[in-house]
């Protein structure tokens, strides 16, 4: 009787240990997903969007308009959706043409402006 009791409670140990290890990974990665793998700006309708306020082709308006700690709605308000998006395990690029904004932690961290004043 006493093999069968030990029997029971150690398949009941195994599938606590097994909740106490599972859990934490699966909220880890689904944490992780939702950081990393979800667009920035999330799914809408481009016809919907308002037109941005500056031309990200102009060098000048980087210069003038973008800061380090600047949030990503505001420069998005500024230049519009950007062509593409690279994200790594700690930073977000957004492209513009030949230019780049750098994110970290949702806000400006550098950026690379394009080369001439005036490119299209």
């Amino acid at each position: 009787m006493k093999s069968r009791e030990r029997r029971w409670w150690h398949r009941r140990f195994g599938i606590y240990i097994g909740f106490i290890l599972i859990i934490p990974t699966v909220l880890f990665i689904l944490d992780y997903q939702g950081k990393y793998f979800v667009p920035s700006g999330g799914i809408s309708d481009s016809s919907s969007r308002p037109a941005p306020s500056l031309d990200w082709h102009d060098k000048r308006n980087w210069q003038a308009n973008l800061s380090v700690g600047m949030t990503q709605a505001k420069v998005r308000q500024i230049f519009g959706e950007p062509e593409r998006v690279k994200v790594s395990n700690f930073r977000e690029t957004w492209v513009y043409g030949p230019g780049e904004i750098v994110f970290a932690d949702g806000t400006v961290y550098n950026w690379t402006e394009p080369d001439s004043t005036q490119e299209r």
